[in-house]
């Protein structure tokens, strides 16, 4: 059994910051998935990490938490794709088409992994 700790933390300007800096990120790699989808080509999370290591949002936060969320966003693209599969063979299993990974809002925030 896997069991986890979850950790609740009052808010400061620190940690609000450090969030928002995660959003945007994800939101950064979703931007290049949905830019590389238009030539058929769907990028893996090493491709992730390889064009936005010099990235101001990777940078700005530690890098093991950059890559968590990059991690997050190439999960979030491979699941979307495995239920697109499923639904084109098994119309009767959905009641609508699943929809891609969008953005996250302009002004939220993010989960931080630390």
């Amino acid at each position: 059994m896997k069991r986890t700790e979850i950790i609740y933390i009052s808010p400061t300007p620190t940690l609000n910051y450090y969030t928002h800096i995660s959003k945007n990120l994800y939101n950064e790699a979703t931007y290049l998935i949905k830019q590389y989808l238009k030539e058929n080509k769907l990028l893996s999370y090493y491709d992730l990490n390889k064009l936005l290591k010099e990235s101001e949002n990777y940078k700005e936060i530690p890098t093991q938490s950059a890559q968590q969320i990059l991690k997050i966003v190439s999960r979030n693209w491979k699941s979307y794709f495995k239920v697109l599969k499923e639904y084109k063979n098994n119309l009767n299993k959905f009641k609508v088409k699943p929809k891609s990974p969008s953005f996250k809002p302009k002004d939220d925030v993010y989960v931080g992994i630390y």
